[in-house]
């Protein structure tokens, strides 16, 4: 018995130090798979916050494209900006994340390789001894551990049963079972952590994902101890590889959101320079409507200079018009006293036909006288001589009455030339009011016709004149000849034939005469109808006077309005004017007419520039081009905001509830972060104490090593 004790110590020693060193390497591996599976939880977590992120930055960029709003406030474009140094900040947060996840994969990688060594050696190990402190107290510590292990060591050993399979889809919403946390608390005893501070957020993973229940599963049956020396190198190595597998798979879904994450930054930066550029559009199309409004001001007064010069020349069209009422008064006048004249005249021709048949009434008494005139025959002989005499009478008789005759007709063509100097008058005022829509280019014309007619109306006077002296004359020779007639009565009586051939050449005249008279009676009332009708063409150009009046009264009364309304914007431009001259610190502009307005402003530079008017038309020719270049372009980018409002509105549901959920992954980001660094800390704690039970196995390896020897 004694000696075979000595071989029992070999035995059991080698054993002890091998079950050590396998505990060590467990320990590193529980630490390093905790780490790994808090990070794959926050990498799980991550695919939802770097498309929230994404899509909120979205949302921002597409509620910071440019509005009608925008147009006026450019500023928006600075919180694009925020935005997308935010949405960078949270890339790089994810990438310094990603980076971490692959430092955890890499040192579960290093574990898994320890493990595979610490395993090989187990197995080269011909002698297990089947009561092992480490053993024994992780069954005393684990009582249920049996029946929990008993349900995942068979499909861990299985080579057949893939692990990638079993994977439950994200975010489930399945509480996680009593049996589910056995496990975990094993393992956290198994790598000396804090249940208290592990288990609630490893519970929290494990129920966002299934699949590491069923990984924290089949790795408690694998750290079993009975599995351990129950399962094969090939179902261990296997067992390594799957882990590896499903790092591997860990890191390329890292990668994947890695390069997803940058490619939303990318276009979140183009959409960034396009709103950038949409937005300095946007502020020069508005400094152009500027200038433009400026111009149009311009323009309006302008427009209202020239209405009250229209005003001034309409009221010398009245004026001018009252002249002319006048003169048409006067010549009326004038027609009415020829008509007086033609009346005088026709009572003339009737007082000479009276005569003319008080003649025939003496001739009849003369034939009475026959007989006696024949005892006057002897006397005829002595009165011979003054029949001649009387002959030469007569004919200044028939001379005067051809200058009558010659002074009816001039009278006639008087009266046709005055009637047709009316027409042509009317005509003329006609004309006139026609064309008085355009008085400045006709004024001149006006005032040279108005000259034409002072000078015809003083050459009418003169003749009217003549023509008056003409009258009396003939008026006085009228009563020189009937005095005469008169005297020769007495020598008619003696001269029967010849009487009676002059009585005759004297009912031709009358009836010539009555002729005439009968044609002048006719042409007076053609001259009184022309007259009506010209009245009522005065009364109608009156009417249409009175509209343009109406018309241009109420053209005056907007105009005044306009001018009210100008004077209330030119009280409130000198009052800010008065406000800036005594509080000049107070303005936000460098130039003080920006205070009052952008087209004060702008006016007040070109002032200062000093430029010309052909250059300021010039420039205001390009810019009403440039307006309707910018107008077609402001269509276009009205109907681009169009299409991009109506793509907002249809996404605005999806990006609110994107935004709600990016919001709860930051709040669990930030909790998981605190819940990290917790674990760090409690990790480093745990590399210390792993250092020092490595100094320990090192002593007690080196200890065996001699007990070893000295057995020898």
């Amino acid at each position: 018995m004694d000696s075979s004790d000595p071989p029992l110590e070999q035995v059991e020693e080698p054993d002890n130090s091998i079950s050590l060193d396998s505990r060590n390497s467990l320990q590193v591996l529980m630490s390093d798979t905790l780490d790994s599976l808090s990070a794959s939880a926050a990498m799980e977590v991550d695919p939802s916050i770097s498309g929230l992120s994404a899509t909120d930055a979205s949302e921002r960029a597409s509620s910071s494209e440019p509005t009608p709003s925008a147009i006026q406030h450019s500023h928006e474009s600075e919180d694009t900006q925020s935005a997308f140094e935010q949405v960078s900040g949270q890339d790089s947060e994810l990438n310094a994340q990603s980076k971490q996840s692959l430092a955890s994969n890499d040192s579960l990688e290093s574990s898994t390789l320890e493990l595979k060594s610490a395993v090989l050696t187990e197995t080269t190990k011909s002698s297990i001894s089947t009561h092992s402190p480490t053993r024994s107290s992780y069954q005393a510590q684990s009582p249920t551990h049996e029946s929990a292990a008993s349900l995942f060591v068979a499909p861990m050993l299985d080579s057949s049963t893939d692990f990638s399979n079993t994977a439950a889809p994200l975010h489930s919403s399945s509480p996680v079972s009593h049996a589910e946390l056995e496990p975990l608390s094993r393992l956290l005893l198994l790598a000396g952590l804090s249940a208290e501070a592990y288990l609630t957020p490893l519970s929290q993973s494990l129920q966002a994902v299934p699949s590491l229940s069923i990984f924290l599963c089949k790795l408690d049956g694998v750290l079993n101890p009975k599995s351990l020396e129950s399962a094969s190198t090939p179902a261990l190595l296997a067992t390594i590889e799957r882990m590896k597998a499903q790092n591997i798979m860990l890191e390329t879904e890292a990668e994947q959101r890695a390069h997803d994450s940058e490619r939303e930054s990318r276009l979140l930066a183009s959409q960034l320079a396009k709103l950038r550029e949409q937005a300095e559009q946007n502020h020069s199309f508005s400094d152009s409507n500027a200038t433009l409004v400026a111009s149009l001001r311009q323009e309006i007064r302008q427009k209202e200079a020239e209405i009250g010069s229209w005003h001034e020349k309409d009221l010398a069209n009245q004026s001018l018009i009252q002249s002319l009422d006048s003169e048409k008064r006067t010549f009326a006048n004038l027609v009415a006293k020829k008509q007086a004249e033609t009346v005088r005249l026709t009572v003339i021709v009737f007082s000479i036909s009276d005569a003319l048949l008080a003649i025939s009434i003496n001739v009849e008494e003369l034939e009475e006288a026959h007989n006696a005139a024949s005892n006057l025959r002897g006397e005829l002989h002595t009165s011979l001589s003054k029949v001649n005499e009387l002959n030469n009478v007569r004919m200044e008789l028939q001379s005067s009455v051809s200058s009558r005759e010659q002074q009816v007709e001039q009278l006639q063509k008087s009266n046709d030339w005055l009637s047709e100097e009316l027409k042509r008058r009317s005509n003329q005022f006609s004309e006139y009011r026609r064309e008085k829509a355009s008085p400045t280019d006709q004024l001149g014309s006006l005032q040279t016709k108005l000259e034409i007619l002072t000078q015809e109306k003083v050459s009418i006077e003169a003749s009217h004149a003549s023509l008056k002296s003409w009258n009396i004359d003939l008026e006085q020779k009228l009563h020189f000849s009937t005095e005469k007639c008169k005297e020769t009565d007495s020598r008619l009586i003696l001269l029967e034939k010849q009487f009676k051939s002059e009585m005759i050449s004297q009912k031709r005249l009358t009836e010539l005469y009555q002729t005439k008279s009968q044609e002048l009676a006719d042409q007076i009332s053609e001259l009184e109808n022309l007259l009506r009708e010209t009245e009522s063409r005065i009364d109608q150009l009156q009417q249409e006077h009175h509209q343009i009046q109406d018309k241009l009264r109420d053209d005056l009364e907007q105009s005044s309005q306009n001018v009210e309304r100008l004077q209330k914007e030119l009280d409130c431009t000198t009052e800010k004017l008065e406000t800036l001259s005594t509080h000049p610190a107070e303005s936000s502009y460098q130039d003080p007419m920006g205070e009052l307005s952008s087209t004060a402003m702008a006016l007040s530079k070109t002032q200062k520039s000093g430029k010309s008017m052909t250059d300021i038309i010039s420039e205001y020719h390009d810019l009403k081009a440039q307006l309707v270049r910018s107008q077609f372009e402001e269509e276009r980018l009205n109907e681009m905001v169009q299409h991009i409002m109506a793509e907002l509105e249809e996404r605005a549901p999806m990006l609110h509830q994107n935004k709600l959920d990016l919001l709860h992954a930051n709040e669990e980001l930030e909790r998981i972060s605190a819940e990290l660094s917790t674990a760090l800390q409690q990790r480093t704690q745990a590399l210390s104490e792993t250092s020092i039970a490595i100094a320990d196995k090192e002593a007690l390896q080196h200890e065996n090593r001699l007990l070893q020897q000295g057995s020898f």
